[in-house]
């Protein structure tokens, strides 16, 4: 999976990687899609899907640490 980042993008999340101490950038995202779903309500059909997205986005990132 591929996310397309602006560099300001890309820098305020590397910034919030390090400023959080998450272990991965894998962790970030989880923690970031996490946030987000506490903020809003989601219909659980879309959740299921954001989260099997998530899982895989997961496993791509940790593959590049």
């Amino acid at each position: 999976m591929e996310f397309l980042l602006s560099g300001e993008a890309y820098e305020r999340f590397h910034r919030l990687h390090e400023a959080r101490g998450f272990r991965t950038k894998a962790e970030t995202l989880e923690a970031l899609i996490y946030a987000a779903e506490l903020d809003s309500k989601i219909d659980p059909a879309a959740l299921e899907r954001i989260e099997t997205k998530l899982d895989q986005a997961i496993a791509f990132l940790e593959e590049l640490s």
